[in-house]
């Protein structure tokens, strides 16, 4: 059987990769929209924002082509 806490570090460093990779898709996904820089505007209704489950923070969706 595998140590627990082994086991619980290979997660957390799996979880930092995966916010890594999502932090850089945030920065790349304006450019493929063809915009010059990223915006960090607030959505502008309810409808168009999705609460992130593990921060709270309501996040922008985007309608990729």
């Amino acid at each position: 059987m595998r140590n627990p806490y082994q086991v619980l570090r290979e997660k957390e460093r799996e979880l930092e990769k995966v916010k890594a990779e999502v932090e850089a898709l945030r920065l790349v996904g304006p450019m493929l929209e063809g915009e010059d820089t990223a915006s960090n505007e607030p959505a502008k209704n309810e409808s168009e924002a999705r609460k992130d489950a593990t921060t709270g923070l309501k996040i922008p969706t985007q309608k990729w082509p």
